[in-house]
C-alpha cells in the first residue's frame, strides 16, 4: 500500500495510469495535484485500486475509462477529486467506469468532458454501489452520473448536506473529525492534510470610514492569530469581500486544503460608515420682493474623486424685510448615486446675505378744484421710472403715508409734494417722488373737480 503520498509533476502511460500508482494496493492520505494522461483506466490518483483520504487536484485525461481519482475497478472512501478530467468514454468526475466499484462518503467538483458514459461523479452504464456520495452539477458541467446525487455548488459548500448524510464532518476546529467544511466558503476538506491553527480572539464588529476602496483583505485588528503561519493560506468570507460602500456587512476567515484547520470564532460583523462631510454655504443678496426666499451655494472639499456625488442646498431669510447681514437658514443635502456613502455633519447651518430696498417711483397725479370747494383726495401711481428689473411695488403691498400739497386756497397752483410718502414710513423701498401740480380754479371759471380719489398702485 501507499500511504501519504504527494504527486505533482506531469505523468503520462498507456494503460493503468495514476499520479500515486498504476493499479492494485491501497492508497491511504495521499494527494495528486499534477498532470496524469494515458490510454486506458487513466485515474487522477490510480488507474484501479483502492483509495481511502485522499484527493486529486490537478489534470487527468485518457480515452477511456477516465476518472478523477481511478480510471476503473476502483474502491473509493472519504476521498474527492477537485481535477478537470476529459477522455472519449466512460469518463467520471471521481471514477471511469464504475464496474464493480465501490464509492462513500466522497465526492467530485472538477470539470468533467467526454462523449459517451459521462458522469458528475461515475462514468459509463454500470453503477458502483455509491453511498452518501456527490458531485457538484455546476462545476462539473454535467446533470447525470451513473451514480451518485448531484448538487449546486452552493448545496456542496453547506454543513448539512454532508452531516445530513452522516459524514464525519463539521465546522469546528481541532475536532479530529475525518472532514472539515468552512460553512458557505469551501467544499469538504480533509483535516489530515490541514495545520491546526488558533484564532486567539475577535473583535465582535470591526469598521472602518468609507474611502472608496473595497475590502480584498483580512481588516486589521478583527481578528488575532498569535502563532507564525502563513496568511496567504488564510481567505476571507462572507458578504465583505470587494465591497466598497456604506453598510453592514459580515465577514469569515476560512483556509483551503492546503491551509490550515482554524481553531476559534472564525465569524465577525464589519461596518462601512459613511464618510462625515462639512459643507460651506453661502447666500447671494438680492432687491426686497415681499419673500424670504434666499439664493444659496454650497460646496465641500470632503468628497473622494471620482465618486458622483455633489452638496446641494436651499435657504430662507429669517424674515422679508429689506436690511444689511441678514440671516439665512440654509438646509443642506448631498445628492448623486454615491450620496449613500457620506454625512453631512451640518445639514442645518446659516449664512448671510442683504436684502436691498426696491426701488419704486411714486408718480402724483395733477388735481384742481373751484375756490372753496371740498379738498380732493391725493393720488398718485407707482412704477419702475427709468428701471427694467427688481423695482415697483410688490404685488399685493401699499404704501405707506399720503401725499400732500403747498398750503393756501387762493386761486393759483401749488405743488403736490411727497408728504409722509418716504423711506422713513416704508423701509423695504427706495422711493422716487415726481411731483404734479395742484390747481385752485375761479368761481367764475366754471371748474370742477375731476380727481379720482384712490391710489393706482
Amino acid at each position: 500500500y501507499v500511504k501519504g503520498s504527494t504527486y505533482s509533476g506531469n505523468v503520462s502511460g498507456a494503460n493503468e495510469v495514476g499520479g500515486i500508482a498504476g493499479s492494485g494496493g491501497a492508497i491511504y492520505w495521499s494527494r495528486s495535484l499534477g498532470s496524469v494522461s494515458g490510454n486506458t483506466d487513466v485515474g487522477g490518483i490510480v488507474g484501479s485500486g483502492s483509495v481511502i483520504g485522499s484527493y486529486s487536484a490537478g489534470s487527468v485525461s485518457g480515452v477511456s475509462n477516465v476518472g478523477g481519482i481511478a480510471g476503473s475497478f476502483a474502491w473509493v472512501y472519504d476521498s474527492y477529486s477537485i481535477a478537470s478530467v476529459s477522455g472519449m468514454s466512460n469518463v467520471g468526475g471521481a471514477i471511469g467506469d464504475g464496474s464493480g466499484g465501490v464509492i462513500t462518503n466522497s465526492f467530485a467538483a472538477g470539470s468533467v468532458i467526454g462523449s459517451s458514459g459521462v458522469g458528475g461523479l461515475v462514468g459509463g452504464l454500470v453503477a458502483p454501489s455509491v453511498t452518501n456520495s456527490f458531485y457538484d452539477t455546476e462545476a462539473t458541467g454535467q446533470a447525470t452520473s451513473a451514480g451518485g446525487i448531484g448538487i449546486t455548488t452552493a448545496e456542496m459548500k453547506q454543513l448539512s448536506t454532508f452531516a445530513d448524510a452522516g459524514w464525519d464532518i463539521d465546522d469546528a476546529g481541532g475536532t479530529g473529525k475525518v472532514w472539515r467544511i468552512y460553512e458557505g466558503d469551501t467544499y469538504p476538506l480533509l483535516r489530515h492534510f490541514m495545520t491546526p491553527l488558533n484564532i486567539d480572539s475577535v473583535t465582535p464588529a470591526g469598521s472602518k470610514v468609507y474611502d472608496g476602496t473595497p475590502v480584498t483583505s483580512v481588516p486589521n485588528g478583527l481578528f488575532t492569530i498569535s502563532t507564525p503561519h502563513d496568511s496567504s493560506k488564510i481567505y476571507i468570507g462572507g458578504n465583505v469581500v470587494g465591497q466598497k460602500n456604506a453598510g453592514a456587512y459580515s465577514v469569515r476567515l476560512y483556509s483551503v486544503q492546503d491551509g490550515y484547520d482554524l481553531i476559534g470564532v472564525r465569524n465577525s460583523d464589519y461596518t462601512i460608515t459613511p464618510k462625515p462631510v462639512t459643507a460651506t454655504y453661502s447666500a447671494a443678496s438680492r432687491v426686497y420682493d415681499g419673500t424670504t426666499n434666499a439664493v444659496v451655494s454650497a460646496s465641500t472639499g470632503d468628497f473622494i474623486s471620482g465618486d458622483d456625488v455633489s452638496v446641494a442646498a436651499t435657504g430662507q431669510f429669517a424674515d422679508k424685510n429689506a436690511g444689511t447681514g441678514k440671516t439665512v437658514i440654509v438646509t443642506g443635502s448631498i445628492d448623486g448615486a454615491d450620496a449613500a456613502n457620506y454625512q453631512l455633519t451640518n445639514p442645518t447651518d446659516t449664512a448671510t446675505a442683504d436684502i436691498a430696498r426696491r426701488p419704486v417711483t411714486v408718480t402724483a397725479d395733477s388735481k384742481e378744484k373751484t375756490e372753496g370747494a371740498a379738498e380732493p383726495v391725493l393720488t398718485y401711481t407707482t412704477g419702475c421710472g427709468t428701471l427694467t428689473s427688481d423695482c415697483g411695488l410688490v404685488s399685493g403691498e401699499d404704501l405707506s403715508g399720503n401725499l400732500s400739497r403747498e398750503s393756501g386756497e387762493d386761486v393759483g397752483t401749488y405743488a403736490i409734494t411727497q408728504g409722509s410718502i418716504t423711506n422713513e414710513n416704508n423701509p423695504n423701498y427706495d422711493i422716487a417722488y415726481v411731483g404734479a401740480t395742484f390747481t385752485i380754479n375761479p368761481l367764475s371759471g366754471g371748474s370742477s373737480d375731476t380727481g379720482t380719489g384712490g391710489d393706482s398702485g
